[in-house]
């Protein structure tokens, strides 16, 4: 009896962790589409709302049809700014996989799907698709992300 008490203790404070964590991210997201879309009008973006809240526009197009898909590994070229201006990631070129490693932020394997080879894509990442309540290098906790991306290819 002792040990099905204990057990069920230990199953509610699980559950409310998990419940207060959900509420965390809910509540996060909720401020990170407001800050995004008072980016998007003071700066009069014609951007759609992608999966998972992400903003994206497509500033340049190609004849490509090719798209990547979510365990690709993309070639991308880009430029990483805060809401307010501050550039955190100057132009970098890189090779990421998509499969859902840490190697790309949750921002681009969402988004690098829709893209096609050749296109330039401006993304708005929530910061529960970024680097979240963490502070990463110049990146201030739950940060939303501005990123200019070009898909150079992928395999």
């Amino acid at each position: 009896m002792k040990k099905l008490l204990l057990l069920s203790g230990f199953l509610v404070v699980l559950l409310s962790a998990c419940t207060r964590y959900n509420s965390d991210i809910t509540s996060q997201s909720a401020i990170d589409d407001a800050r995004i879309r008072a980016y998007i009008e003071a700066n009069h973006i014609n951007a759609t709302k992608g999966p998972y809240g992400i903003y994206y526009e497509i500033l340049k197009t190609d004849t490509s049809t090719q798209h990547p898909t979510s365990t690709s590994n993309v070639q991308v070229s880009y430029i990483g700014n805060l809401l307010n201006g501050a550039n955190f990631q100057p132009q970098a070129t890189s090779i990421l996989s998509l499969n859902g490693t840490d190697e790309a932020i949750g921002g681009f394997q969402v988004a690098m799907p829709l893209m096609t080879i050749g296109e330039r894509m401006l993304l708005i990442v929530p910061s529960t698709l970024g680097y979240g309540s963490v502070t990463q290098g110049n990146v201030p906790a739950n940060s939303v992300l501005v990123f200019t991306v070009d898909l150079l290819g992928f395999y």
